[in-house]
């Protein structure tokens, strides 16, 4: 009998665990535990240090549709290598803002990178990776999101608390680069026909000379329709319905430890609250990817929307109730797994893979322009009120709105799946 070898795609996995929990684990994810303090280092409003995210998510959305075409021309080995080491850099700079226009051009830079590795990097890798256990694949690795956010979280708060937010910027900046560099360097590849093999799940998958006889047979066709058919679809406009609820949702987790803050507990322990919402990403996603791979897409959704609604109920109530405050932010993490898991499997299963990363980027791009208009909504309507009321009211609503349109929209891709619809597949 011959040995059973680990296939090469669960080392492709491990290098997008390593990216989520150390790339966007650190340079995006904990951005919220230095609003405060760079809101009394500048000595400027709370509502104008949460437009460091909206510029953020805006230089997201303009060059999303640019790094959707990129990616599928590139070797992605040196491709996020490059995005890496730019995109820790300028976190580092920002221990050196002194104004407002500085903060917001590093913002706006660092989004540009953060549109690769938030959005894109994972869904290409793992889909060209995987034929079966997709769904587990992508949520164990957006898991690890929350992972890096409930590790790096509390050490950043405390590293704020000990030597300033200046220097707690460039040391989270250089662990992020030396966790993620020998990974993008030495693991990845493009997909599995560059050395030889099949996508996990394919039949004769494996090294040696079936692997690669099937590889080079087929060459892995693609199926599914353009980016120009798919905008002409009513699906690609259901799924920006989807979108709003989502990043509205999402928009919400920069928050989780001013909400904290405002619901009585002390700014020192702010950072274990984002945490909260962290773990509830860690636990949310690799079930949410597992409930798709069982149940489906729509229903799968629908299971995480009901948790939303849960987040935004119970978020109306928690004032001055810390395990209310821990519950509404774990509850608001599991939903978040909407985003980073659900949107490219909808994506998917919708319009194929043939033009997947062109049509993702810009969904994508709507994605970050509802975003960063979320973030100051939610910033603005807490300026208001001086609670969260309002915007848990919101995400009641639109969750519910967001568990029916998720049914419509896989009844409007099995459609275009089974040729009912023009298309070139």
């Amino acid at each position: 009998m011959t040995k059973t070898r680990i296939h090469y795609a669960w080392f492709i996995l491990v290098s997008c665990c390593v990216w989520m929990a150390a790339m966007v684990g650190i340079n995006l994810s904990i951005i919220g535990v230095f609003y405060r303090p760079l809101s009394s280092g500048l000595n400027v409003a709370f509502t104008q240090i949460a437009l460091y995210t909206t510029f953020q998510t805006l230089s997201k959305a303009v060059t999303l549709p640019f790094i959707g075409k990129i990616m599928s021309k590139v070797n992605l080995k040196y491709f996020l290598s490059l995005v890496a080491v730019i995109m820790c850099g300028i976190f580092a700079l920002t221990s050196l803002v002194t104004s407002l226009i500085q903060l917001y051009i590093i913002a706006a830079a660092i989004g540009v990178c953060g549109g690769v590795a938030l959005y894109m990097a994972v869904p290409a890798l793992l889909n060209a990776w995987f034929k079966s256990r997709l769904g587990f694949a992508m949520g164990i690795a957006m898991a690890c999101q929350g992972i890096g956010g409930a590790i790096f979280n509390p050490i950043a708060s405390n590293l704020i608390s000990v030597f300033g937010w200046r220097q707690t910027f460039w040391t989270m900046a250089v662990i992020s680069l030396v966790l993620v560099l020998p990974f993008t360097l030495f693991v990845i590849k493009n997909k599995p026909e560059d050395i030889g093999l099949t996508a996990y799940g394919s039949e004769n998958a494996g090294t040696g000379k079936g692997g690669s006889e099937t590889a080079n047979k087929s060459a892995t066709v693609l199926t599914g329709i353009t980016a120009k058919e798919a905008w002409s679809q009513p699906a690609f406009y259901l799924i920006i319905v989807v979108i709003i609820s989502v990043a509205f949702t999402a928009a919400m987790q920069t928050h989780v430890a001013n909400f904290a803050i405002a619901s009585g507990i002390s700014a020192a322990q702010s950072g274990f609250f984002v945490s909260a919402c962290s773990i509830g990403m860690i636990c949310g996603n690799p079930i949410l990817g597992y409930l798709n791979d069982r149940i489906g897409i729509a229903k799968a959704a629908a299971v995480f929307c009901v948790l939303g609604i849960t987040a935004g109920i119970v978020g109306t109530m928690s004032a001055g109730n810390m395990p209310l405050v821990f519950a509404t932010s774990f509850f608001l993490g599991m939903a978040i797994a909407l985003l980073s898991v659900e949107m490219p499997l909808i994506v998917k299963a919708t319009f194929g893979l043939k033009d997947f990363n062109n049509i993702y980027s810009r969904l994508m791009m709507v994605n970050s322009v509802l975003i960063s208009i979320s973030v100051i909504m939610i910033a603005s309507l807490y300026d208001i009120s001086g609670n969260y009321n309002y915007v848990f009211y919101v995400i009641a609503a639109i969750q519910v709105i967001c568990g029916i349109v998720v049914f419509v929209v896989e009844r409007a891709g099995k459609k275009i799946n089974t040729g009912e619809v023009n298309s070139a597949a």
